[in-house]
């Protein structure tokens, strides 16, 4: 399949589905059929067209990535929405099944920084772009959206829309840890909505500042980065006392990096511990 191709069906065809798995109408089962193969052959050729993208980032061998380097251990997920969240999202948003982004939606998550994030994604724009698509780019790291933090991509082409999401190991670790207390106590803590129970109104909270944590220690990592390249121009400096200073600078440098990367295993023991106590319970009345 290319992004190119066309379906077989018209856009009122598929509202028509959404109208049916809302009971507004019977239900055309043999194309609802059609139309959940079709996405499912996208984001297949979704994944085809990303991953040469992101093989250009990878850095199999370094202790510390640098800007612009992403490391080896890609996790590539997608999935098409199930019956009970379409109907849930066309009511929430009081739209159109042929008009929701991600009916059909991919993910990478990807051992990166906030700033190689950005490149990421935009090097995955510009091949979408060359294909035919419109794509639009939606950052949610500095603004959250409750917490979570990702980038997504919003691919429209003539073969339908999906939705293509491009997360940190560490986001990904915290949006797995809120979705399960989505689960035990209601989709709509997703949105900002307060819950009856005010343990899961503080749990909730606890989880929002530790996504900001989670984010300023990635920003914090971008930035020693970004100092560390610029001591590279003392080095070679036949000045003996600029070279001890050179040398201690990067140690000092490399032991701060050390720290950022001893802080994020311990955030992801914290919601590895999180989700065993979450998993561990029943629904939240």
């Amino acid at each position: 399949m290319a992004f190119n191709e066309k379906p077989q069906w018209s856009k009122g065809q598929m509202n028509r589905i959404g109208d049916a798995l809302e009971g507004k109408r019977e239900l055309d089962e043999e194309l609802f059929r059609q139309i959940v193969f079709w996405h499912e052959d996208l984001l297949a050729e979704l994944y085809l067209v990303s991953v040469p993208v992101l093989d250009k980032r990878v850095n199999k061998n370094a202790e510390f990535l640098k800007i612009g380097e992403i490391g080896p251990d890609i996790v590539y997920s997608s999935r098409i929405k199930n019956e009970d969240t379409i109907v849930e999202k066309l009511s929430r948003l009081r739209t159109d099944l042929a008009r929701i982004q991600d009916f059909a939606g991919g993910r990478f998550d990807i051992d990166c920084s906030p700033a190689t994030q950005v490149l990421v994604a935009d090097d995955l724009v510009a091949v979408f772009e060359e294909l035919g698509c419109s794509v639009v780019k939606k950052e949610y790291l500095e603004k959250s959206q409750f917490g979570y933090r990702a980038i997504h991509l919003h691919i429209t082409g003539a073969a339908g829309r999906i939705e293509l999401q491009i997360r940190s190991k560490l986001q990904a670790q915290w949006a797995n840890t809120f979705e399960l207390l989505a689960d035990l106590a209601g989709r709509e803590i997703r949105y900002g909505h307060q819950h009856e129970s005010e343990s899961v109104n503080d749990l909730v909270h606890s989880l929002q500042e530790l996504a900001d944590a989670i984010h300023q220690l990635a920003v914090s990592d971008d930035l020693l980065d970004q100092r560390f390249q610029r001591t590279q121009d003392l080095d070679g400096s036949t000045n003996s006392k600029y070279s001890i200073m050179y040398l201690k600078l990067v140690e000092d440098l490399v032991e701060s990096r050390k720290g950022v990367r001893e802080a994020r295993l311990k955030l992801v023991e914290s919601m590895s511990s999180i989700q065993r106590e979450l998993r561990s319970i029943g629904k939240v009345r």
